[in-house]
């Protein structure tokens, strides 16, 4: 296996060659995607809690590629939130390792003005109750000219810059890393304490179909759960409840999930792109699936529970899903989407439920995400 120090270079070198060739299938995206950050992985300075991912862009090619660190308790995404993050610059000559902060969900509805002031202001609030000795602090130079860029180098808190050409090693990257780890850790104990609003609580969002195509269905089940699922009813109204559990399913490689005999006219939606319904009958009920991933990945997240209707085939009953819902994109116009209001609750995770036609390795397979019971009574907030 290539060390990381290694794939940081290679990547380099390809990448600007890359950039003029289509994006679609290419291997320097799976460097970054599968190669960095499973090498960041592989540190095992994360374990459980963080999902490690890498971008090179989705649709056409990144100006500023990156692979980011979540701590899953704060985002899993670059929208909002606190993250500690790898990212090059523009002409690839530098590499950064920082600790930043989201910027998407601000902007939607704010514009570039005001969210630059907000990345601005959270860094210093932060910066002022942070032990930093040691970091370079504030905005980066990432050269960039795209807005997510831009964002990036304002919304930096802390970073080590690295010269591509001269990297350290293996040994001082890890080194660097828990370090970062720490870090992180103190600036959300921080945020919390300083009242930031960073993840925008309480505020809903509809969660882009794109969220689903970045994601396997893995992470799509986990972040799921504790999102409020949303579906127009034939008269108009908007039926929302909160979702409590879901199930992952992965793919081909996975005996327990409809893909596992391949492409079928039942299971066809699964090969396009992420961020459509799958549903299918059992027995009196329509269940319905998230799609996840990419084009030809035939992964989906299973629906299990809603507030008020545990099981799926309660959560179908309730919330009315159909036949015709199949292949809809889950955005508002086709009437079933997800909001985010940034609620967040422990989640725990299990075996997958009634799946005796599995391999034992996939009926074990901890897939099952839930909410963690509540110790007070009452409804889950909006």
């Amino acid at each position: 296996m290539s060390s990381l120090c290694d794939l940081f270079v290679e990547f380099a070198s390809r990448y600007p060659s890359a950039r003029k060739e289509s994006l679609r299938g290419h291997p320097v995206a799976d460097l970054m995607r599968k190669g960095i950050a499973g090498g960041i992985s592989a540190t095992g300075v994360f374990g459980d809690g963080y999902m490690v991912r890498g971008s090179v862009g989705k649709g056409g090619w990144a100006e500023i590629p990156w692979a980011a660190v979540f701590d899953l308790d704060e985002t899993d995404t670059l929208h909002h939130g606190l993250f500690v993050l790898f990212v090059y610059s523009a002409d690839m000559g530098s590499l950064f390792l920082c600790l930043n902060q989201g910027s998407v969900t601000f902007f939607d509805s704010h514009g570039r003005a005001e969210t630059n002031r907000h990345l601005e202001e959270n860094a210093a609030a932060l910066l002022g109750d942070l032990d930093t000795e040691g970091f370079d602090t504030g905005r980066i130079d990432l050269k960039a000219t795209s807005s997510v860029g831009r964002f990036l180098e304002t919304g930096c808190i802390c970073s080590r810059r690295y010269d591509v050409g001269d990297l350290p090693s293996d040994d001082r990257i890890r080194a660097d890393l828990v370090d970062f780890k720490g870090l992180y850790s103190r600036a959300m104990e921080a945020e919390r304490r300083l009242g930031l609003d960073m993840a925008i609580p309480g505020r809903r969002t509809v969660v882009p179909v794109g969220f689903f195509q970045e994601r396997d269905a893995v992470a799509v089940a986990r972040a799921a759960v504790g999102m409020i699922l949303c579906r127009r009813m034939p008269d108009g109204e908007v039926l929302r409840r909160r979702i409590t559990e879901t199930e992952a399913y992965t793919g081909e490689d996975d005996t327990a999930a409809h893909a596992r005999f391949g492409r079928t006219g039942r299971n066809r939606v699964l090969y396009e792109d992420g961020g459509r319904a799958y549903v299918y009958r059992c027995y009196m009920f329509w269940l319905l699936n998230l799609t996840a991933g990419g084009e030809g990945d035939p992964q989906c997240v299973l629906i299990r529970g809603v507030e008020g209707a545990e099981g799926p085939g309660r959560a179908s009953e309730l919330m009315g899903f159909r036949k015709d819902m199949y292949g809809d994109p889950l955005d508002e116009e086709h009437g079933l989407w997800l909001e985010d209001d940034g609620f967040r609750s422990e989640v725990e995770s299990g075996p997958r439920v009634g799946i005796p036609y599995a391999s034992e390795a996939d009926r074990e397979a901890p897939l099952n995400f839930r909410l963690k019971p509540r110790r007070c009574d009452g409804p889950v907030p909006y």
